[in-house]
């Protein structure tokens, strides 16, 4: 009986572990797709910050910078 209990257990304790690993594989691509889309927007505010052709000292928002 008590090998039976102990491989359930493993069993048990294997599946366990593959679904942690699945949601951390899950969890790793939605941080990638977050990444992307910060890297993307960095790039749209660069270049609209490019095309307003601001004094270097004027900073995103406007203000002057010290």
């Amino acid at each position: 009986m008590r090998n039976k209990s102990s491989a359930l257990q493993m069993r048990q304790l294997l599946q366990s572990q593959q679904q942690l690993v699945m949601q951390i594989q899950a969890q790793t691509q939605a941080v990638n797709r977050l990444a992307q889309s910060i890297e993307q927007l960095a790039e749209v505010i660069a270049l609209d910050y490019a095309e307003q052709e601001l004094p270097t000292n004027v900073g995103l928002d406007g203000r002057t910078l010290g």
